[in-house]
């Protein structure tokens, strides 16, 4: 839809609102009094149901209703039917979350939705706001009845790579052992 800045607040941007029908106006200048249609995926602790006025509450809400204040537009929260935050089918369609983005069904979302690129090639994200850690990944065969090896983590590197790492290692941890050995300022 747009940028927002403090030095200059909300500017739209024209290439993506003329691209989509959007209920928005592209020259308006911010989203006073605007109402967003706001898509969630129910996941605690960032967006769970309450009693409370707008029925959902978390820290995912608490970010939108503090840039609601802020940007002073008002929004209503759409729940993604299947529960899922979205995969693309083999039509290239997408459901859940994404889904709705992409069909235009909502404005934005705001979700503990994890980036990925095939996500990020039909909807676009801001910075994230968290960011989870290290993962290992190991790509799919083609063949699902092949499993997995223990060892898949070397494949990337040859064999003589790692009989020279592993030699490499043997060298200098004697020369240390030997120099601690023999040195006075070692125990």
């Amino acid at each position: 839809l747009g940028n927002w800045s403090e030095e200059s607040g909300w500017k739209f941007d024209p290439r993506f609102a003329n691209k989509w029908e959007f209920e928005i106006d592209p020259d308006a200048e911010t989203l006073e009094g605007l109402t967003l249609r706001v898509v969630v995926h129910l996941e605690e602790p960032f967006v769970m149901t309450t009693e409370s006025a707008i029925g959902y509450e978390g820290f995912c809400i608490d970010l939108l209703i503090e840039m609601a204040q802020i940007l002073k537009f008002n929004f209503t929260i759409i729940e993604v039917s299947d529960g899922t935050y979205g995969i693309e089918d083999e039509s290239g369609r997408w459901n859940g979350l994404i889904g709705v983005l992409q069909r235009h069904e909502a404005d934005l979302s705001v979700s503990a939705v994890t980036i990925t690129y095939s996500r990020a090639e039909v909807i676009d994200f801001t910075l994230p706001f968290m960011h989870l850690g290290i993962s290992i990944l190991l790509a799919k065969t083609p063949d699902d009845q092949q499993k997995t090896k223990f060892f898949t983590f070397l494949e990337p590197l040859s064999f003589s790579v790692w009989i020279s790492l592993m030699g490499a290692y043997l060298v200098v941890s004697s020369t240390m052992w030997l120099l601690a050995k023999f040195s006075p300022y070692e125990w």
